[in-house]
């Protein structure tokens, strides 16, 4: 699974997958009103859905250790929570890899 090669649509993917770690709901909701736009096929299984689902796990993850290192606790919820616990990069989820998750 590789990052689409439309810029377009890895951008919408991205910010489509960060919202739903914000939001549970986003996802359906989007899912509903977009179900006839070609630009999100890939919340149905369309071109993308892999790199969606990647995205969805990475953004789901950064979100975890820092709500972790927000309460104070360690990567392993040992109670030892330090800034260097939190994720970097663009965001708070962290930047994802040029070619993401297993070829």
């Amino acid at each position: 699974m590789s990052k689409p090669d439309n810029a377009e649509l890895s951008a919408r993917i991205e910010a489509t997958a960060a919202q739903t770690c914000v939001d549970a709901a986003f996802e359906a909701s989007l899912r509903e009103q977009r179900a006839d736009d070609a630009g999100y096929t890939f919340l149905a299984g369309g071109e993308g859905c892999e790199y969606y689902d990647y995205c969805k796990q990475h953004y789901a993850k950064h979100a975890q250790a820092a709500a972790a290192t927000a309460a104070g606790e360690g990567p392993d919820g040992d109670g030892g929570g330090s800034a260097a616990a939190a994720p970097t990069g663009e965001g708070s989820a962290g930047p994802l890899p040029a070619e993401a998750g297993p070829a």
